[in-house]
């Protein structure tokens, strides 16, 4: 979400649409986004890591989709599950559709930046991570 938030909102920023600028900080009426859900039993991430790749969290989509609702940052649609079966025959695909309450986001966006703020405020660097002190 705060990906979001900076790609659309942060000040200077603006959408493009087929080379069409719309105003800044504004949002479209949807977004739409995907997610792979498992369908079996217990799923082996063992081919990732034999391939060097890291395992990915798989329940992406669903917890944006439940984080979006929890917030009340706009009302979202599932589609029903569709297997992949051309490549991942243990898992479905889902789409959502999101219809942002820009008002709702604003106002997320704005505590989160503040709280931002404070946490750089508080950052040591210590080698490997970084630690914020009193937050």
């Amino acid at each position: 979400m705060e990906a979001f938030c900076r790609a659309n909102l942060e000040d200077g920023k603006s959408l493009a649409y087929k080379g069409y600028r719309c105003q800044p900080r504004t949002l479209y009426s949807f977004y739409m986004f995907t997610g792979s859900i498992p369908i079996t039993g217990k799923v082996s991430n063992e081919w990732v890591v034999e391939l060097g790749f890291v395992p990915i969290d798989r329940d992406y989509g669903p917890k944006f989709a439940k984080f979006i609702v929890e917030k009340g940052l706009g009302s979202v649609t599932e589609s029903p599950p569709v297997p992949n079966k051309a490549f991942h025959p243990d898992h479905a695909n889902v789409i959502w559709i999101w219809a942002p309450d820009k008002k709702a986001i604003d106002g997320w966006w704005e505590t989160r930046m503040v709280a931002h703020k404070k946490l750089q405020k508080g950052y040591i660097e210590n080698d490997k991570t970084r630690v914020a002190e009193g937050v």
